[in-house]
């Protein structure tokens, strides 16, 4: 098996992506192929990466602009792209992408990511978990839910598919010959034509509906293999090891930065009961390793 990871960045995404590929060398990753979507990023920042060792990718609109009342950011490259991407990389027989604002810490989860979706042909993680308080506090996430099924498909397929645990579309890996991505991009393409608008929920409830809609298996990872950080605070083992903050505390695969949670110092509570203040990016733990806060254009 042929694979690559893809991510993505702009140019004050860059310090997140930093943070990505150093993970990805430091935890097992040290001779996987990388390809990144410039999606603006300056001449230093292409250079850096190249000496890297990684490819840079210009990628297309894969959407008719026509379908917009107004041109999108070229950041929406990142959703229109993300359906197709081995169209750009024809000579992989896996895809794996990782958003820019996450982090390896456990090497093993994107060992099955790769596993899973050479067997299953397509590999994800349902945005659900006992740890995601909100889903528990209220029916907020839920609606939520609905409301991006029906804003991108119409009531009836929110009805049909607003119910099925969310799956995350920042972290995921497919087989390229899986039919889950021309379904997916299909599906992109009949909810941007309804929307008129750059929606940034689109391409996620695009891959919902699809695999919701057509019935398309796929291996369902566990939360630890993206856990999104704006759902539950992570725990830690020692203040450097992020963990899931209920028993038995199993440590986090990759680490998804959602939301408010990519900036600042966030209480992190020990497994022990002692309480850090720290950064959840790569080396949070030591303030000096921690780049500016991150502003989306």
């Amino acid at each position: 098996m042929r694979a690559v990871i893809v991510s993505g960045a702009n140019a004050a995404y860059y310090p997140l992506l930093e943070g990505l590929i150093g993970s990805i060398r430091a935890t097992g990753g040290q001779a996987v192929d990388l390809a990144v979507l410039d999606l603006g990023l300056t001449g230093h920042q292409r250079k850096d990466l190249k000496r890297d060792g990684v490819r840079i990718i210009n990628p297309k609109w894969d959407c008719d602009l026509n379908t917009f009342a107004a041109r999108p950011d070229n950041f929406f490259k990142a959703m229109t792209s993300r359906p197709r991407l081995p169209d750009y990389l024809p000579e992989y027989d896996v895809v794996m992408w990782i958003d820019s604002d996450c982090w390896v810490q456990d090497w093993s989860a994107v060992s099955l990511f790769l596993e899973a979706a050479e067997r299953t042909g397509f590999a994800a993680v349902p945005e659900i978990d006992r740890s995601y308080t909100p889903f528990m506090a209220n029916g907020a996430i839920l609606e939520w839910v609905f409301s991006c099924f029906g804003r991108c498909f119409g009531r009836e397929a929110a009805m049909r598919f607003g119910h099925y645990p969310l799956i995350n579309s920042g972290v995921f890996a497919g087989r390229a010959d899986a039919p889950h991505w021309r379904a997916w991009a299909e599906a992109l393409d009949a909810a941007l034509a309804q929307l008129r608008e750059p929606y940034f929920f689109s391409e996620q409830t695009a891959l919902n509906f699809a695999i919701r809609a057509h019935g398309l298996p796929f291996a369902a990872l566990p939360a630890r293999c993206n856990w999104v950080c704006g759902r539950s605070l992570p725990a830690t083992t020692d203040g450097v090891t992020l963990c899931d903050p209920n028993p038995p505390h199993d440590g986090l695969g990759i680490v998804h930065l959602t939301a408010g949670t990519k900036n600042g110092l966030r209480p992190v509570v020990g497994i022990d009961g002692t309480m850090y203040h720290r950064s959840l990016r790569w080396n949070g733990h030591d303030p000096a390793r921690v780049g500016a806060d991150i502003r989306r254009d």
